[in-house]
């Protein structure tokens, strides 16, 4: 039975040991390193963008691909970032094998710096989410020019747009991840940083006790999510809406004959719980026989001529800063399809730097001959 190579899925959603233990399969079957490790690099994107250990995965497989086969553009681009899977003497023996000398592979190490330096910066510590869950959710631009919608679980709330931009950069250097023969992370789009927090939709039954054995358990029903919602829309809290409510004044008190605080000290008794005074309308009530017979009224009284009318609206929960159901990490670019990817400078000295390599060592190997 042949084993097929992992998609993005299994990579950034699969639990370590189960994917650890893919790709170990994978590697025994085809021997194919050069795949190998760039599903080892993509894990260590993953432990730089999750609160989730991923480092030092696929070891052994690592050191084995880097100290025996045949030196490629991919081993070389992607050393440096496995430098401490090695001891002293064998690091030593891969840059060798890898770059000729150790002056070629600074002068490369020199270009990659910052992109080394956010991928292995350490992530917030788990225990500092207090049961909070958060995931990406990013639109990339494939091959082809279609989009291509990515997500991934167990994000750091906390990361910066500068490091989460820079792990993006390198996941859309692997080729790796293809479908229909066309890469699927040319170029990000759009990307947000969600709450997924979960919450329990029937709760844990107790063990009954024994004097409520024919009791039935009480179950907890969850109304359905309304059609087309979203979960940022569920969490974002409602808009208030202001209410009008009449006001009726205590019998034998005359409006013209209330002060400011007392009028409002009267109004603000009779505001249900919770809501918030915004202001106040006297209306007019026209009634022709009173004109006519000049019937004396009274300002307490719901059939009188004036009414008292306040305006009020449900105070809404203060809002928590720094607990925003959303967060963009990049910018979508609604232009993004009528450009090419342009080549960063990086790019543009790692493939000059390639191709002098290359063309040293054909040399090289024709003097030996």
């Amino acid at each position: 039975m042949s084993v097929k190579k992992l998609s993005s899925r299994q990579i950034f959603g699969v639990k370590r040991e189960s994917v650890e233990r893919r790709i170990e399969a994978y590697f025994e079957e085809t021997n194919d390193g050069k795949t190998v490790v760039q599903y080892a690099f993509a894990l260590l994107l993953r432990n730089a963008l999750s609160v989730t250990d991923f480092s030092g995965m696929l070891a052994t497989i690592i050191q084995q691909i880097f100290l025996s086969s045949q030196p490629d553009d991919t081993l070389c681009s992607l050393a440096p970032f496995f430098k401490s899977y090695f001891s002293g003497g064998e690091w030593e023996n891969v840059v060798t094998r890898l770059f000729g000398n150790k002056k070629n592979y600074h002068a490369y190490d020199a270009t990659i710096t910052h992109y080394k330096k956010y991928v292995f910066e350490k992530t917030t510590p788990i225990d500092e989410l207090r049961n909070q869950q958060y995931k990406y959710t990013s639109v990339f631009l494939k091959e082809n020019g279609e989009t291509h919608t990515w997500s991934m679980r167990d994000a750091d709330p906390n990361i910066s747009e500068e490091k989460f931009q820079a792990i993006i950069e390198l996941l859309s250097m692997l080729t790796v991840f293809e479908k229909d023969g066309n890469r699927l992370f040319v170029e990000v789009v759009s990307s947000d940083l969600m709450n997924c927090t979960r919450r329990s939709l029937i709760k844990k039954k107790k063990a009954p006790k024994k004097n409520a054995e024919n009791e039935e358990p009480e179950i907890i029903e969850e109304k359905p999510l309304p059609f087309g919602s979203t979960l940022a829309d569920l969490i974002r809290p409602a808009e208030s809406e202001e209410e009008e409510m009449k006001i009726t004044l205590p019998a034998g008190i005359q409006l013209e004959d209330l002060s400011e605080e007392e009028l409002l000290k009267i109004v603000t008794e009779q505001l249900p719980e919770g809501a918030t005074l915004t202001g106040l309308r006297l209306d007019q009530k026209e009634d022709s026989q009173q004109e006519t017979n000049h019937e004396p009224t009274d300002v307490s009284n719901q059939q009188s001529d004036s009414i008292l009318s306040a305006m009020s609206t449900i105070e809404e929960p203060p809002k928590q800063k720094g607990k925003q159901p959303t967060k963009s990490l990049v910018k979508k670019n609604k232009e993004i399809r009528k450009r090419k990817k342009e080549r960063s400078p990086e790019n543009e000295l790692k493939e000059k730097y390639f191709k002098k390599r290359r063309k040293s060592e054909i040399k090289h190997k024709k003097k030996k001959r």
